[in-house]
């Protein structure tokens, strides 16, 4: 015969199971398959206190016996699910489920901030803002459409706000693009900007870089620049190039190939600085006087009539 313990137990089990109703049970199991799909907890208080409530939820009121003391890890889960006293297993099921579906949050939340983050720093285009100036750089190869849709975006901000008044271009040394419809974007942006864009130059400028130097209204390169425009490469802007450069320079580098020094660029009228030595602070300088000069949005640039 079962004695009067046995007994009671079973009769506690019996009382346990059917005291949970069907939708509550559904739940919990539903949440049971969800924390499994979550990422390793790492936080041992996040740990104790997610077992205490399943064993609390499944068990009921903690009734074993203390773990000895040098059980360190039975000792601290058993003291977490005996803090839960008297609390009745659907209770513990629905604080449960709650419990997962914080947790579940809180992993979508991180996941999200680290998809935006990865966006943010996959971005094509740098851009910086100060005393007036906004500066665009990119290294990008390739002119795709994020980085014209990017470069768009600039130039309609910076030409919708008072207190922009230059935009500096630091594009890389040599880009191409084999989507004609990116490059004539690009070139329509720039030429409608209603104020005054600087280009910088601190190396060698090849392919369609020289025709972002053409529609640049200031040119400031480095003394060991160079400039080319490779033969059988598309050039977008060839008026800009010769409203620039009198027409016989225009063509050596249109249709010659030829590759000028920043001194020549210089002296052929597409170039409007040569500096050596500090080039980087000399270039700042030098756009920050034309951002404090208050009529450099009061006329038409050269570029407006191309």
């Amino acid at each position: 015969m079962l004695g009067l313990a046995s007994l009671q137990h079973g009769r506690k089990w019996i009382a346990r199971v059917f005291s949970s109703s069907p939708a509550i049970q559904a739940l919990f199991e539903e949440k049971i398959a969800l924390g499994k799909t979550l990422p390793k907890l790492e936080d041992n208080q996040t740990k104790l206190e997610m077992y205490a409530l399943f064993k609390q939820a499944t068990e009921g009121p903690c009734t074993q016996p203390k773990p000895g003391m040098f059980d360190f890890v039975g000792k601290a889960k058993w003291e977490a699910w005996t803090k839960l006293g008297s609390l009745s297993q659907d209770d513990a099921k629905k604080k449960y489920c709650d419990f997962i579906d914080a947790l579940a949050a809180k992993s979508t939340t991180a996941t999200i901030t680290t998809a935006l983050s990865t966006k943010a720093a996959a971005s094509p285009l740098q851009t910086t803002a100060a005393n007036g100036v906004v500066k665009l750089s990119w290294s990008a190869a390739g002119l795709d459409a994020l980085t014209v849709n990017e470069l768009s975006a600039a130039f309609q901000s910076a030409a919708s706000k008072s207190d922009v008044k230059v935009i500096v271009l630091e594009p890389p040394t040599a880009f191409s693009s084999d989507n004609e419809s990116s490059t004539k974007t690009l070139v329509e942006t720039m030429a409608a900007f209603p104020k005054p864009i600087v280009t910088i130059v601190p190396a060698a400028a090849s392919g369609l870089t020289v025709a972002v130097v053409s529609l640049s209204d200031f040119v400031f390169a480095h003394a060991r620049a160079t400039f080319e425009i490779p033969l059988g490469s598309a050039f977008p802007t060839p008026d800009a190039l010769f409203n620039k450069m009198r027409p016989i320079h225009a063509n050596t580098l249109l249709y010659l190939g030829e590759k000028i020094t920043a001194d020549t660029a210089q002296r052929y009228g597409l170039v409007s600085r040569v500096f050596t030595d500090d080039f980087q602070a000399q270039t700042t300088i030098w756009t920050e006087r034309l951002a404090q000069n208050g009529h450099v949005n009061g006329g038409e640039w050269t570029r407006h009539r191309i």
